[in-house]
């Protein structure tokens, strides 16, 4: 089909590590700690419409929303949050294989705003519009018999929460 949409929902409960910096520790009024542990559980939801331009390649407009609470784990400090807000995403994909592929190229590309509302322990909530990316690229280079995978992958985010909303992972084995 030359035009799609696409509706999810979703849950994640996961543990993060975060270095503080020395205008953090201060908000919290814990000059002492470097390092904050946190439990994410967010739930998530999304619609978007879009349009295959090729077999192996669309675009898409969405719109995002993430309900969720980020709390220390060996501690009393709680962030609850919300946002919400249109995104932009593009992908090219003519990878023979996702895990193990030896032709071919994946681009995956999106862009976002964020309308975010967040409050640390029950205090005056902090509004904000952030812009959040996520980009990544698979390129699989043959030697021979042998195939190495290469893969960059960069994401971030700009907000005034204390503990990140739209947190990201880098690396890992797959």
């Amino acid at each position: 089909k030359q035009y799609f949409t696409a509706l999810g929902l979703g849950w994640n409960r996961e543990n993060r590590e975060f270095n503080l910096t020395q205008e953090q520790r201060e908000q919290i009024g814990r000059e002492d700690l470097t390092v904050i542990d946190a439990e994410y559980q967010k739930f998530t939801t999304f619609a978007e419409i879009g349009w295959n331009i090729r077999p192996w390649s669309a675009v898409a407009l969405g719109y995002n929303a993430i309900s969720g609470t980020a709390k220390e784990i060996d501690g009393n400090d709680q962030q609850d949050y919300t946002a919400h807000g249109p995104y932009l995403s593009f992908t090219y994909d003519d990878l023979d294989n996702l895990y193990f592929p030896t032709e071919g190229l994946l681009l995956e590309a999106e862009v976002g705003l964020g309308i975010s509302r967040s409050t640390f322990n029950n205090d005056s909530s902090i509004n904000g519009e952030n812009i959040f990316y996520d980009a990544q690229l698979i390129k699989p280079l043959n030697f021979q018999r042998h195939t190495l995978i290469a893969m960059f992958k960069a994401g971030g985010s700009e907000s005034d929460e204390l503990i990140p909303i739209y947190v990201q992972d880098l690396g890992g084995l797959f």
